[in-house]
């Protein structure tokens, strides 16, 4: 739906426009394919080993991923890497995953680093027109590895992000201080709220954000391992690994420590989406725990 009728904004199209709000489906994606994918899992959970479970699994989980990276990649990663782990953890076998996922991330590398070393234009057209469209990564990996040579175009964000990330110090110029939020970071809100963490409550605020994510992962964890049976226990790591993976990819992007995307930090950014099905995945998860200590107790 999104291809056919979704709203542009800041240069993306990842919205639907209902009217009354602009909601963004990738943010449902993430959510069903944890839940699909982990009803499909305990189902094969005998079989899983076998090359052709694995392979259909993989079908599955590819729709969404491709459906959706098409205009957002960072979501359509996030959507793979949740159904990788949900298999993963179901017992698939680590050589179906490198037979599969290598070659595909083999070729999404060459993809974005081939015009960095090659004049895209000595290639055929019709290979041109492809290479055309991930063009603006390969910039973004050239200002991710060099953001000060980029910091009046692809590098801005990263430049005034980390500037942000350094004036902090150790204890932050304060809560509500930033400097930084003031014009100067595109979405400071958004997907660059780390930053801004930083610079207001320093490596100690930082850290603190940090540890509380930590807790939250291995109490998931924790919940997984005591679910009351197969498919819960799936759905328990996918909301987990979900919700880790996005804090990590966030404050990575927010020290430069890989390319800029657009990922938010999951319950700190701004946004309608994202917060409701983070929400509702917690929401599962402590239902998850309820329904364990309850049967623990009996």
């Amino acid at each position: 739906a999104v291809l056919f009728f979704g709203s542009n904004i800041n240069g993306s199209t990842r919205w639907l426009d209902l009217g009354f709000l602009s909601f963004q489906p990738a943010e449902l994606a993430k959510f069903g394919v944890a839940l699909y994918i982990s009803v499909l899992v305990e189902e094969h959970q005998k079989d899983i080993t076998n090359a052709k479970v694995f392979a259909k699994l993989f079908v599955v989980v590819c729709i969404p991923t491709a459906l959706v990276a098409y205009q957002n990649l960072s979501s359509g990663i996030i959507i793979a890497a949740i159904g990788m782990i949900i298999m993963f953890v179901g017992g698939a076998r680590w050589k179906h995953f490198f037979c599969i996922v290598g070659p595909i991330f083999a070729l999404i590398v060459l993809v974005v680093v081939l015009p960095m070393l090659i004049d895209i234009e000595r290639l055929p057209q019709a290979l041109q027109g492809f290479m055309q469209e991930f063009l603006y990564r390969t910039e973004r990996v050239q200002a991710w590895l060099d953001p000060f040579a980029y910091a009046q175009d692809e590098g801005f964000q990263t430049v005034q992000s980390l500037y942000a990330v350094g004036s902090g110090g150790l204890l932050g110029r304060g809560l509500g201080q930033s400097i930084q939020k003031l014009g100067f970071i595109p979405e400071a809100h958004n997907d660059i709220i780390f930053s801004i963490i930083c610079e207001e409550l320093g490596l100690f605020g930082a850290g603190i954000v940090i540890l509380l994510f930590g807790i939250f992962v291995w109490h998931g964890i924790k919940i997984s391992l005591f679910a009351p049976n197969k498919f819960t226990s799936l759905l328990a790591v996918g909301i987990v690994g979900q919700i880790g993976l996005q804090a990590i990819l966030n404050i990575a992007v927010n020290t430069n420590s890989i390319p800029a995307t657009g990922i938010t930090l999951p319950f700190i950014s701004y946004g309608g989406s994202s917060m409701l099905f983070l929400m509702i995945s917690v929401g599962i998860l402590l239902n998850i725990s309820s329904y364990t200590r309850k049967t623990s107790a009996s």
